[in-house]
Formats: structure tokens, C-alpha cells, sequence
């Protein structure tokens, strides 16, 4: 077969090109405006925006090319500015698709090349504009933060009062509390104080009387000694129940006067170093509570078990942490000697626990235990910072 080149021809004119129909959420749009052509300056002329009621973001471009000697090998590319970065390259396919745009400004390009591959660069263009729903505008979402804001601040309007009668009943009943508490320690110490006084007096006449007879003198001293135990234990549970002693200062003077009464009556030296200058800081009843019986424990254990010459107790403040140390001079460690029960010291531990503290024994090395509690009284206890009697 024999082919004259001078007799085949290339066709070199571009097709023109232009946007045949745009369909939204599968509804064709009607607007004669979609039927551009010609150069890309008189389309930028000649185009007005394109807008589309709000939907679901779906668009179908149509596009087509003039090229009368063969249209079936037109090729073409699009590109939607604002979504694709670059040319699609569609071939032969006359439609492009697009799925959950956001509204806002888009501008279709589409360009095509004929039989022989010569493009039409200018190609066509439209712009549409995607209307927004009505809760996508801007003046929908600012009255949406105005509306949160609004309701926020009512919110706080409204639960300020509600919060504030709540403090002013939780103050209302612990106000109430304190009042109790002051009442009872007042009638347990007028009341039954007052009794086991006269039982004292009277078991003391009972013994004075009672010279001749060994049995009734025993039995009568019996009654001296346990009136003084039962008037002594009261005097602690009206001291603890009292709220008036709710105070730091409080505790450390009733501590060292504790200490100092408790070792009158044994061959035990006590020494105290209580700084003088604690502040009234407010101490909840159950920390004054833990703190004193364990103190009172610590005491007991030395009178009894350490064979000490000397007690010390020491109160110290650092960083709003309270120290109380307790020494003596004895024998050591209840674990160095057989026959011992340590169930005191793990119920002292257990104790301060309880209230946030640590405690640590540990024999010194001159002879003898050193007993030492920190509580965190701000944890434990009423901030003092918030506090107005303070």
C-alpha cells in the first residue's frame, strides 16, 4: 500500500470548548450563562458566577468540543480551583464529579485536544458559588457562640446563688456542730466532772476512816484512784470535744501540759520544746483527735516499757507540715526485747495514717527511741488562708 504524505493533512485549529450544563444534588441548573466559549480573556469577561442553592455539595460538570472531523478522539482536562492542585486528565469522558464540597467560590477549567493533538489551552471556565445552609454562615455561628456564651453565663448566675446557699447551710450546720459540741463538753464538764469530784471526796473520807480496816481502806483507795483515771480521761474528751481548741496553739500548749502532768508522778524527767509562737491555725476535731491519743500513747509506752530517766517532746512547723517528736533515754526498741507486744506502734501508724501523716521509730544512738509524726495540717485540716479567725 503506497501513501502520498503531500495528500495526508493535520488538523492543527484547537476545538473550541465549553461548559454544557452543571448538575447540584441531581438537579440540572438552568442558566444560559453555563454556555461559554472562545478565548479565556472574553470568558473572564463575560462570566458571572454561578450561584447553587445550599445542598449536600454534589456537582456534575458537562463539558463538549467542536471538532466535526473526529469528535470521538477529542481528549480532554479539567480542574476545579480550591479542590484538585493539579489537571485531571479525563480522555474521553465529558463529565467531572465532585462530592461534599464545602461551600464557598470554585472555578471549573476544562480544556480539550483534537484528532491530532493540538490543545486548546485557553479552554473554558465558569465560576460557581456554593451557597451555605443557613447553620453554616458565619452570622449563624457567631449568634451560636453568643447563645453558648449567654447560656454558659446564666448558667453561672444561676448555680452562683444555688452554690452559695449551699456554703451558707453547710457553714449553718457546721456552726450548729460547733455549738453541740461546745454544749456537751460544757454539761460533761459540769455535770460529771462535778460527780466524780464528790465520789473523790468522798472515797478520800472513806479512806481516812477506814485506818483500822485493811479491806475497807483497799477498796476506798480503789475508788480514789479510779475517780482520778475516770476525771482525768474526762478532762481529755472534753478537751477534744470542745470546739474553742480547734487551733494549732491550742494543741501544742495542751501537749506540753499533758506531757509535763503525766510525768509528775513517775521518776521520768520531762523536757518540752514547744516554740511559743505557733500560729491559730484552724485543725479539724478528728486530726486533734489522732494526734494527741497517739502523743499520749507514745508517753505511756515510755513510762511503762523504756525504763528511761528522760522524756523529751518536741513540736516543730515547716512548709505547713507538723512535727512532733518523742524520745527518751531507755532500753530501745520494743522488737529487741523478747516478750514485747508492738501492736501499739502499728496502731499509732495506723492512726496518723489515717490523717494523711507518717511516722517513723527508730532507735538513737545513745540509747533509747525516737518517735517522730508529720502531718500535712493543711490537708488534713481548714486552709487557714480562708479562714477569717485565723
Amino acid at each position: 500500500m503506497n501513501v502520498d504524505p503531500h495528500t495526508v493533512r493535520v488538523n492543527r485549529e484547537a476545538p473550541p470548548v465549553f461548559v454544557e450544563s452543571v448538575v447540584a444534588d441531581e438537579k440540572t441548573v438552568e442558566d444560559g450563562r453555563t454556555h461559554l466559549s472562545g478565548p479565556a480573556s472574553a470568558l473572564a469577561r463575560r462570566a458571572v458566577p454561578l450561584r447553587i442553592p445550599p445542598g449536600r455539595g454534589e456537582l456534575e460538570f458537562q463539558y463538549a468540543a467542536l471538532d466535526f472531523p473526529a469528535p470521538e478522539k477529542e481528549r480532554f482536562q479539567y480542574r476545579l480551583q480550591g479542590v484538585d492542585s493539579g489537571w485531571i486528565d479525563a480522555g474521553t469522558r465529558r463529565i467531572a464529579y465532585y462530592n461534599n464540597l464545602s461551600p464557598g467560590r470554585y472555578r471549573f477549567q476544562v480544556a480539550a485536544c483534537n484528532q491530532d493533538g493540538v490543545w486548546n489551552t485557553a479552554g473554558a471556565a465558569l465560576t460557581v458559588i456554593l451557597l451555605p445552609h443557613y447553620w453554616q454562615t458565619l452570622w449563624f455561628r457567631g449568634l451560636l457562640v453568643l447563645a453558648i456564651l449567654g447560656l454558659a453565663c446564666g448558667t453561672a448566675l444561676y448555680a452562683a446563688p444555688r452554690r452559695m446557699q449551699r456554703a451558707l447551710a453547710r457553714l449553718e450546720q457546721q456552726h450548729a456542730v460547733e455549738k453541740e459540741r461546745g454544749r456537751i463538753a460544757k454539761d460533761m464538764h459540769d455535770q460529771i466532772g462535778a460527780g466524780l469530784t464528790q465520789i473523790g471526796l468522798l472515797g478520800e473520807f472513806a479512806r481516812r476512816a477506814a485506818d483500822h480496816h485493811g479491806a475497807a481502806r483497799s477498796h476506798a483507795e480503789k475508788i480514789c484512784d479510779t475517780a482520778r483515771e475516770l476525771a482525768q480521761t474526762l478532762d481529755e474528751i472534753v478537751w477534744m470535744v470542745n470546739p474553742r481548741n480547734d487551733r494549732l496553739n491550742k494543741l501544742g500548749v495542751y501537749l506540753a501540759a499533758y506531757a509535763e502532768e503525766f510525768f509528775q508522778a513517775t521518776p521520768i524527767r520531762c523536757r518540752l520544746d514547744i516554740p511559743p509562737g505557733l500560729p491559730a491555725w484552724p485543725l479539724s476535731a478528728e486530726l486533734r483527735h489522732k494526734l494527741f491519743l497517739t502523743v499520749k500513747e507514745a508517753l505511756t509506752n515510755i513510762a511503762k516499757h523504756s525504763q528511761a530517766s528522760e522524756a523529751r517532746l518536741q513540736l516543730s512547723l515547716s512548709d505547713s507540715t507538723l512535727e512532733i517528736a518523742v524520745e527518751d533515754d531507755g532500753v530501745g526498741l520494743p522488737s529487741a526485747r523478747p516478750g514485747v507486744s508492738c501492736n501499739g506502734l502499728s496502731n499509732m501508724k495506723e492512726r496518723i495514717e489515717e490523717i494523711g501523716g507518717a511516722i517513723e521509730i527508730a532507735g538513737r544512738p545513745q540509747g533509747g527511741i525516737r518517735l517522730c509524726l508529720r502531718v500535712p495540717i493543711k490537708d488534713g485540716a481548714v486552709n487557714h488562708e480562708h479562714d477569717p479567725k485565723a
